[in-house]
């Protein structure tokens, strides 16, 4: 490839390919056409951009832009009931909002008892475990592990006399 002098033909015919995706309309004056059908740089981005304008154009014409009837007439019976939603008037937030935020609690409290559950029964479930396996009951294991709270608590109490 050959270098580009700047304000060249190749320089020109980006210029234009960039009007032409932005406007959607291709037309480029005569002699800008010849350097493209020459150049090797020019001819393919010419052709592409002519596909892909053709492309947009038949994607365009293929939508159908036109509203769903029974959505229409839903709007507009909502519409031909009442003048406002109360909560425009008001500047209320509307309760469905208020039910979704109720729904979330319930989720998240059933998640927490599932959890406080699965945490009790698997403490059960180590318990007995090491009941099986070193003999001591998990009555004796957990005064064990409760014993330095107790006497804490009686130093404190001692200590507040």
């Amino acid at each position: 490839m050959k270098p580009h002098a700047i304000g060249s033909s190749c320089q020109r015919v980006q210029a234009v390919l960039d009007e032409a995706l932005a406007t959607g309309l291709l037309s480029l004056p005569p002699e800008l056409a010849a350097h493209a059908e020459r150049c090797s740089r020019c001819g393919p981005e010419v052709k592409e951009t002519e596909q892909l304008l053709s492309r947009l154009r038949g994607a365009a014409a293929g939508i159908s832009l036109g509203p769903v009837p029974h959505a229409v007439d839903a709007v507009l019976a909502q519409i031909s009931s009442q003048s406002a939603p109360r909560a425009l008037i008001l500047n209320e937030q509307p309760k469905v909002k208020r039910v979704r935020t109720r729904w979330i609690l319930g989720q998240v409290a059933a998640v927490a008892a599932v959890l406080l559950i699965t945490v009790g029964g698997l403490g059960f479930v180590i318990l007995k475990l090491n009941e099986a396996v070193s003999g001591v009951k998990p009555g004796d294991v957990l005064a064990k592990l409760a014993a330095p709270f107790r006497y804490s608590d009686q130093a404190q109490v001692e200590k507040g006399k």
